[in-house]
Order: structure tokens, then sequence, then C-alpha cells
């Protein structure tokens, strides 16, 4: 650890490089979802000219219609709004394409060459709500995506902080996985549990679901009892609700 610290001093400015020990020591101090997001906001006291700045969740393969949470945001409501329209998720490079740190948001649009219907869609909101620029921290686990992202032109064009994301964004990453993955409940579940959990939730009753996996309808109820004990739920809807809320930050 200490050979990698003294590299990260010779890589960056001195004024980054004292900020990214201090940014090492608080985020491994952190110990709730909530001390994050404060911590988040307190970039904004330390980098005053810092684009405005999000950190969510979003789910990678099945999950991706599905799963997506936002940790912290300063970003307009209205757009966040239409990211909970599974397609426009879904049209999302930076939330579909191959990890890079930093994606420029400019680059990797026009990097798309025959763009979809939702595509087009896509950008031309981006156009429409001036999101056509920014940049993106993105690392991959099994079944989910965390990402960073700044917005705004500026935001592509400072490469100081850039840099200084780049060299901080493992710990970053290390503090999401530690404060936010284990409270994701979706992935509490065992892989058996979570293909019953996806049937039922797409509106299979329990023997479709049960003849889709091979399975009678009585061990399907039995997956879903077993559930909807551990999670203190009144029924199957609910247990849905409960594993599908975007408010489970505790």
């Amino acid at each position: 650890m200490q050979d990698r610290i003294r590299q990260l001093l010779g890589e960056v400015p001195p004024w980054s490089a004292y900020m990214l020990l201090a940014i090492h020591e608080q985020l491994a101090a952190l110990s709730s979802a909530d001390e994050l997001r404060h911590w988040l906001a307190g970039l904004r006291h330390d980098i005053p000219h810092m684009p405005p700045l999000l950190l969510a969740l979003t789910g990678r393969g099945p999950y991706m219609s599905r799963l997506h949470r936002v940790v912290y945001n300063e970003w307009p409501e209205h757009w966040l709004e239409r990211f909970d329209e599974p397609a426009f998720r879904a049209s999302d490079p930076i939330l579909t394409g191959p990890a890079a740190n930093p994606i420029i948001w400019s680059t990797a649009l026009a990097s798309i060459r025959h763009p979809s219907q939702a595509q087009k869609r896509y950008i031309a909101a981006c156009r429409e709500n001036g999101m056509l620029h920014g940049i993106s921290f993105v690392a991959d686990e099994r079944n989910h995506r965390i990402v960073l992202s700044m917005s705004g032109a500026d935001a592509e064009t400072d490469l100081p902080l850039q840099q200084l994301l780049k060299m901080a964004w493992a710990h970053i990453v290390e503090c999401a996985r530690r404060l936010l993955l284990p409270r994701d409940r979706l992935f509490e579940l065992t892989p058996r549990e979570r293909d019953v959990f996806d049937l039922i939730s797409n509106g299979e009753t329990y023997t479709t679901a049960g003849h889709a996996l091979g399975i009678d309808s009585d061990t399907v109820n039995k997956h879903v009892a077993r559930m909807i004990r551990r999670y203190n739920a009144v029924n199957a809807r609910h247990l849905i609700k409960i594993l599908l809320s975007c408010n489970d930050f505790s």
C-alpha cells in the first residue's frame, strides 16, 4: 500500500496528492450509505468548481431492466425521472457499453454510428436537456454496475479533476461495494430464489414459473414463502415491492 501511495504522489500535483490521501482515509472510515452521501456532498465544499455529480447503481444483464438506484444526485430531477424507464436506460451507452475510466460522453455518443430509434430518442433527449457532455467512471460487479458521473462540458475538459477522480476511483468503488451492495437485497437471493423471483415479478404464476424451471408449483410456493418470511413481507406482491424498491439504502 505504501508503495502505491508513493506512486500516486508522483502522478498527481501536490494539492491533488494530499486530497487523494484524505479521500482514502475518509472513505475507509465511512460506515453507512448516509455517510457516503454526506461525503459526496462535502466534495462540493472541497472542490467548488466541480461539475454536478451523480453516484448510481444499475443492473447488468437480466437485471438491467429493473435495477437502478440513485445513491447521490446533483442533477435535475426531471432528467433523472427519464431513467425510471428501462428502455431509456438501455439506450444509454454509459450504462450499457464497455467500462472505461473515464468515459467521455460526447465521444461515446459520437461512436454510435447507426443508432436505433431508441438511441436516436435518447440522443435527442440529451441534446434538449443539455446532457451531451460529461464524464463517467464505471466499475462492473457480477450483476450490477457502479457509476460515478459528472455532467457538463467542463467535466470533459478539466483534466486535473479527471486525474484526481481516476486515482480515487478504486477507493470510491471499494466504499460503495462495502456500504451499498450488501444492502441490495436482490443480490442476497440464492440462484434458485433469483430464478423464481425473476419469473413471478414478471407476472408468471406459480404454475407457469414452475413449468419454466422444471419444478412443481408447490416447490415454487416454498421458495416464495421462504423469501416472504426472510424479508417480513405480507405476501408475494409485497415481497416484489420490497426487493425492487429503489429506496433500500438505510
